[in-house]
């Protein structure tokens, strides 16, 4: 299966389509959101990861929470790190432009056949734009909640 904007394969090259690249380019008019998260994993987010995974004090902040991740991008890195080490109840991996949703989708479908086995944290991705004030209250929310883990 390829991923949402992922270039082809021929002949030992990776090339995408003029379809696919005019997608991403048009990006903003036909979602109404932009496809600067769907680019690339963004350093801050793998510092972030490196951070939960190393820092025993920061990591044992996750015991037994809700995480929700905001504005996840490409693959939802630091979302399905943190649900990988099951500690949380559950993580709800967000952004707002669908194709990064599906992206996200592709991985927590890999992660959970990886750990077919294995009882593991609750994980599911939804598209979450911004632009009303219900979303509003839910960045309020998740700025005082990030505040009470990193005071």
């Amino acid at each position: 299966m390829l991923l949402p904007l992922q270039p082809v394969k021929k002949n030992g090259v990776y090339k995408s389509s003029l379809k696919t690249r005019l997608k991403a380019l048009t990006s903003n008019a036909i979602y109404g959101v932009d496809n600067t998260g769907n680019v690339r994993v963004w350093a801050a987010e793998q510092c972030l990861l490196h951070t939960i995974l190393h820092v025993d004090s920061f990591r044992e902040r996750f015991v037994n929470k809700h995480v929700l991740e905001l504005g996840a991008g490409l693959s939802g890195l630091c979302g399905l790190g943190i649900s990988v080490l099951d500690l949380c109840s559950s993580v709800h991996i967000t952004d707002g432009h669908p194709l990064c949703v599906k992206n996200i989708e592709v991985c927590i479908s890999l992660k959970e056949a990886i750990e077919e086995m294995k009882q593991s944290t609750y994980v599911k991705a939804l598209q979450l734009k911004w632009g009303s004030l219900e979303d509003l209250q839910v960045a309020k929310d998740s700025v005082k909640a990030v505040r009470e883990i990193c005071p």
